[in-house]
């Protein structure tokens, strides 16, 4: 058989394999009404060829009404799970089905179309999810400082001096003059950036002469410097620990050490804040394992 032969054959059954798969994802007309799938009330739909696909809603953007057309997509589909995983089904009559939503015209537009769907999809969740916190009460601003840091602040669109209780500047030293001028020099002595992470190439000799000294001041072997304390305590227990480890932690504990026993591999218990009994069963609990170390 020639090679040209060989190429035709294959060519028609790459074509026979697309068409199959187009015509599967393909919906018959019906009349039949989903009341239970789509806002509650009677919607036209579409049945799919193979028991494998589902139907969901979607509309043009000319002025149809929502929900009147129905089209489908494969269960198998990265966009059918990724769906589902956002918007989840309405009831469980409506598990073969996607909840009702504009525009999941996956079939009928490119690929920029698709993402800018999911994209809405997101931003529809992500709203609902905002709006539930501001309904609890629990939404938080940004406060805007339009002073230095100090004990008196003032904040934006406010006419008024505050006190600031709720800062890291126990001491003042944001606003003292030796520092800002040791500050100022080392702007001048090595510039305003390190360029790279301290393993890379961002340590300098400032970095081992601080902790040299901050290891002899607390008579220590040695000192690691963090940007944060928060970023300190997340990150200690994941370089110290492994799998073996067992952790027992205050339910109340700082959210820089929850969030670090979280991100490292160790078990971890928690015991009721101050509760040295829960704590002491915590530790019996732990005791009865083969572990390495208990924290």
């Amino acid at each position: 058989m020639s090679i040209i032969k060989q190429s035709f054959i294959l060519c028609c059954i790459v074509l026979c394999y697309i068409i199959s798969r187009s015509n599967a994802l393909q919906c018959k007309t019906c009349e039949q009404t989903d009341s239970s799938c789509l806002f509650e009330q009677d919607t036209k739909i579409r049945h799919c060829e193979n028991e494998d696909d589902v139907c969901y809603s979607w509309y043009y953007r000319d002025g149809d009404e929502m929900g009147v057309r129905r089209d489908c997509i494969s269960i198998n589909s990265s966009e059918y799970h990724l769906i589902k995983d956002i918007i989840g089904t309405k009831d469980s009559s409506c598990l073969k089905r996607i909840h009702g939503l504009d525009c999941f015209t996956f079939l009928r537009h490119t690929p920029i179309r698709r993402a800018s769907t999911l994209a809405e999809v997101i931003k529809k969740r992500l709203n609902l999810e905002l709006d539930s916190i501001r309904q609890a009460g629990t939404w938080k601003s940004e406060r805007i400082i339009s002073t230095s840091q100090s004990s008196h602040i003032k904040i934006e669109n406010s006419k008024h001096d505050l006190l600031n209780f709720c800062a890291n500047n126990y001491l003042g030293l944001v606003n003292n003059s030796e520092i800002i001028n040791a500050a100022k020099k080392a702007l001048d002595d090595y510039g305003a950036g390190l360029s790279s992470v301290r393993f890379i190439c961002g340590t300098q000799t400032k970095h081992k002469q601080l902790e040299q000294r901050i290891a002899k001041f607390h008579q220590r072997e040695d000192t690691i410097l963090y940007i944060s304390c928060f970023d300190a305590n997340a990150e200690i227990f994941e370089t110290l620990l492994k799998e073996q480890d067992y952790i027992i932690s205050d339910e109340l504990n700082h959210a820089s050490i929850i969030d670090g026993i979280r991100l490292c591999k160790a078990k971890r218990l928690r015991y009721k804040h101050k509760d040295m009994f829960d704590l002491e069963l915590k530790l019996k609990e732990s005791f009865n394992e083969n572990n390495d170390n208990i924290i």
